[in-house]
């Protein structure tokens, strides 16, 4: 329906329904202060032409959605004769205030090289979007005003997010900067675990449509698992994600029409394991995947082995339904690294999605940026979750594969146990008080990694 024919129907309403309540739609929408100040004024400018276009009473709430200030409502006035924008602005004189205030203050996201603590996100768009859509709920939502699709419910409540994809807050863990997207498990977790938890609130989007403007320069690949992710965000709060763009003119028109509902075939997978999974660049010239390179049979020499560098671990395996984890430790002084720990002074844990978006387990990977003696490098494997098929007799068939520089070396592996045990027993095989388990696979490198004169180095091998 356009805005004429909108109008239209207003004005008749006006006529035959008297004092009676007349509709009013509740729009919300989200700025972020990290960006420059022309694109944030370009963006405001686009939100109060779509605000002067509504119908009478209905509102549009602007917040920053960085730090969580509702800035002003701007609100359609009731008379059916002030129909053109300019009247309609003079109306809602306190919105341009509030925006003249708040466009000066935009900033562009940090750039700084490390050397000192961030103050800033580092993606264009920055918002604490977990936060600004319960702040949302809280204020504009079912029940929290007095008119409104707000109370009675009859509308669903148009959220429009203006800002990044990318989480990515100074100080706050599991951020998305750098290709990381979270695994389906932080779902399974309160907000207090996790900013992407949802135990709890459920419910926190009902009856909200979500329409997402980003500013991000994302390849194909990684723009469909950031969708994927953010479709199940919303929807295990009971929220639908209908617009997921970078084009915010078609994303008003689509806002404005209630006939539009999300399209996608995203399945939830189910974990409870909280870990971050990165998006690793598919262009030329990319190192090649870890699984994908030849087997070399090349031996080492004993000397090499006791000061292997560029060292690359990774597993892959058989079993679609389970989710096995890589640990290692890469000296007896060291931490271990895994999904729960992604980065050691020795070590960097990463997970890449594999080809079919179906199996989002990942690829894991454990790179080492220090020289390791082999001889004391530990690595284990464990059956997280998942179960395998009863008629499987073998259980979990797995390999893992060890690069030293240019070449590659394998090894298969099996897990015997039919279902995952959640690393219950990971902790004692590490520390030496257990051998393995029907769970948990301990790995001798040097079982890997042919070395000539094996046997004399393995007699040598420290305690």
């Amino acid at each position: 329906m356009n805005v004429l024919k909108k109008a239209a129907a207003c004005l008749v309403a006006l006529l035959t329904v008297g004092s009676a309540q007349i509709y009013a739609q509740d729009y919300v929408v989200i700025l972020s202060p990290y960006q420059s100040k022309e694109r944030l004024h370009q963006q405001t400018v686009q939100v109060l032409k779509f605000a002067t276009q509504l119908n009478p009473l209905d509102r549009v709430h602007l917040m920053d959605g960085y730090h969580l200030n509702h800035l002003a409502t701007f609100t359609v006035p009731e008379n059916p004769k002030m129909t053109s924008p300019a009247m309609r602005l003079a109306k809602n004189v306190a919105v341009g205030k509030a925006l003249s205030q708040f466009v000066p203050k935009a900033r562009e996201p940090d750039s700084g090289d490390g050397s000192v603590p961030r103050v800033a996100p580092r993606v264009i768009g920055a918002l604490r979007i977990g936060q600004a859509l319960q702040a949302v709920s809280e204020r504009y939502g079912v029940g929290a005003g007095s008119t409104g699709s707000g109370v009675n419910g009859s509308q669903p409540l148009e959220v429009l997010i203006l800002g990044s994809i990318q989480h990515d807050v100074p100080n706050e863990p599991f951020s998305m900067f750098g290709g990381f997207i979270p695994s389906d498990g932080h779902l399974a977790h309160s907000r207090q675990d996790t900013p992407y938890g949802v135990r709890g609130q459920e419910r926190l989007l009902s009856h909200q449509r979500l329409h997402w403007v980003y500013p991000d320069q994302v390849d194909d690949r990684h723009g469909f698992f950031l969708k994927r992710w953010w479709s199940l965000f919303a929807e295990a709060q009971n929220g639908q994600l209908i617009s997921f763009d970078t084009d915010l003119t078609s994303t008003l028109l689509r806002m404005a029409s209630p006939e539009s509902k999300p399209s996608h075939s995203f399945k939830r997978q189910d974990t409870d394991k909280i870990e971050m999974i990165q998006l690793l660049p598919r262009q030329a010239g990319a190192v090649q995947p870890l699984h994908e390179r030849p087997i070399s049979t090349q031996a080492i020499t004993a000397t090499e082995s006791q000061r292997a560098t560029s060292v690359v671990v990774g597993i892959t395996w058989d079993c679609n339904a389970c989710d096995l984890d890589l640990y290692a430790v890469a000296m007896p002084t060291a931490s271990p690294v895994y999904f729960g720990r992604t980065e050691t002074p020795e070590a960097s844990f990463w997970k890449d999605y594999r080809t079919s978006p179906d199996l989002t387990h990942g690829q894991e990977s454990i790179s080492f940026n220090v020289p390791l003696d082999l001889r004391v490098l530990t690595l284990a494997v464990n059956f997280y979750s998942g179960q395998i098929d009863s008629k499987d007799s073998n259980g979990v068939q797995g390999e893992i594969r060890l690069a030293l520089g240019e070449r590659t070396y394998a090894l298969p592996f099996t897990l015997t146990a039919n279902t995952g045990n959640q690393a219950k027993d990971v902790g004692a095989v590490l520390s030496g008080k257990k051998n393995g388990s029907a769970h948990t696979v301990l790995i001798d490198p040097l079982d890997i990694v042919p070395v000539l004169d094996g046997q004399a180095l393995l007699s040598g091998r420290p305690s």
